[in-house]
């Protein structure tokens, strides 16, 4: 469970609580985030659509991590990747 206090999120992570910095982000920006974000969904190959859906969790994690890798890449390619 997260909980935000002060700026920082408190994450619970076996027992321990690390603070995490939440990041704040203007309306223009997060739009642009978002434009970025869907125009690489909208250009997924159609097995990572069709393995999303599956009910093997290995491949479902499989197009989840391909997934991730074309929107990094994606983000990385506007200069907008968060580090």
């Amino acid at each position: 469970m997260r909980k935000v206090r002060n700026g920082r999120v408190a994450a619970r992570t076996r027992s321990k609580i690390c603070k995490l910095p939440v990041a704040r982000y203007s309306r223009r920006m997060t739009d642009e985030l978002a434009t970025v974000v869907l125009s690489a969904i909208e250009r997924a190959p159609q097995w990572i659509r069709r393995d999303l859906d599956s009910k093997d969790r290995i491949v479902r994690v499989q197009a989840e991590e391909s997934l991730a890798a074309i929107i990094a890449d994606a983000l990385r390619k506007t200069g907008k990747l968060l580090t």
